[in-house]
């Protein structure tokens, strides 16, 4: 068989690169969407007035302090305002006029709105600030279902657990649908991402400068190689990342997309933590349900990915948490024998980058390769 000629480049795209175009799309504004929708779902625009006092979901309840209610006047709208231009989850949970006690509320609230968990795992959920990274706190979860000494409750919390997630995931789903359909663009990004792209193999590219400095670090012919194929790699469910670019290009939705809610992958990637071992050992099918290996053969997505690694290639990180919870996908990408550079795009402050590389650092076992790979940070990769 002839050898394959010519480099690949994957380029990883998270969730940082529709945040940076406008699009509200972190789990963070997933939820308080949920809790503001809560309300407004119970909101006469014509009275002007809330139609009830409380309003339920399938964990969750929203209830006003009648009382507090009771005693301003214009109440409804006033609320009604502030709810409509709350900036994010963090500042809803700390506002005085929200609260969010112990289950099932008992004696004298002063806060205008209470919230209430209906069960304990939802109460966990939003207390220990998880929501920031939905599918670690289910893994966190899982594991401590795993440890248990209570064996006899161990399968009714898992599947406990299980219905939670895809619970959490179904409302996702109709947050980004939604989302993305009154989405409009807002920074212009993608030249930052697609110039880099383009000039790393252009000598005639404006930004001549960014390939010389690579050339003159690398002191490597790889560069001159004639590139093949640029695979974008989309971690996210929307479509934000669109095909308009003149190479040669293929786009793989590895996660799935919100056209089609049964390709969606939501769950865990971590399978080289030594709890995982444990978890396989234990032979219980529902500990396994949500752990994203087992999705990935659902399609050709992730076969794209073995075939783009078969020649030399490099890899751009772009908007990529690389958080945990895809951690065998990055290990399996990033420590390939056939990996030659790897380059963090970063905005803002070079504290970012800091941050990227000390998170990348946990996708390697062989950190030699890390320090061989990474690239340095440049003025130039800054988008």
């Amino acid at each position: 068989m002839a050898e394959e000629k010519g480099r690949n480049r994957i380029v990883l795209v998270g969730n940082g690169f529709d945040l940076a175009h406008g699009l509200k799309s972190s789990y963070g504004d997933f939820l308080l969407d949920y809790f503001v929708q809560m309300m407004l779902s119970i909101w006469d625009e014509e009275s002007k007035t809330f139609s009830t006092s409380k309003v339920e979901k399938e964990y969750f309840r929203l209830s006003f302090n009648n009382s507090v209610m009771n005693a301003y006047s214009n109440w409804n709208k006033g609320i009604f305002d502030w709810l409509k231009n709350m900036g994010d989850l963090d500042s809803l949970l700390r506002d005085e006029k929200f609260s969010f006690p112990r289950m099932y509320v008992r004696g004298k609230v002063t806060a205008h709105l209470i919230l209430e968990a209906k069960t304990e795992l939802a109460h966990s959920f939003i207390m220990n600030k998880n929501w920031t990274d939905i599918e670690s706190f289910y893994f966190e979860k899982l594991v401590e279902i795993y440890k248990s000494v209570n064996v006899s409750k161990k399968q009714e919390r898992i599947e406990e657990l299980n219905t939670f997630l895809e619970y959490l995931k179904k409302e996702l789903c109709s947050y980004l649908r939604r989302a993305q359909s009154e989405f409009k663009f807002g920074q212009d990004v993608f030249h930052g991402v697609f110039a880099f792209n383009h000039e790393l193999d252009n000598p005639h590219a404006h930004n001549k400068n960014r390939l010389d400095k690579i050339a003159e670090i690398t002191h490597s012919d790889f560069y001159e190689t004639e590139l093949k194929t640029v695979y974008y790699i989309n971690f996210n469910y929307t479509d934000v990342l669109f095909d308009s670019t003149s190479i040669n290009f293929e786009l793989v939705h590895i996660h799935g997309t919100l056209d089609n809610e049964d390709s969606i992958v939501f769950g865990y990637g971590d399978e080289i933590t030594s709890d995982f071992e444990g978890i396989i050992e234990s032979n219980i099918d529902d500990y396994l349900k949500h752990f994203k290996t087992n999705y990935y053969g659902q399609n050709d997505n992730y076969f794209k990915i073995i075939q783009a690694m078969k020649v030399p290639f490099d890899v751009v990180v772009v908007g990529h948490s690389l958080g945990l919870s895809d951690r065998l996908l990055l290990n399996t990408i990033l420590e390939h024998d056939n990996c030659n550079y790897i380059h963090l795009q970063w905005r803002d402050s070079k504290t970012n980058h800091f941050r990227k590389r000390l998170a990348l650092s946990r996708h390697f076992n062989n950190k030699q390769k890390l320090r061989e790979r990474l690239f340095p940070i440049l003025d130039e990769l800054k988008i």
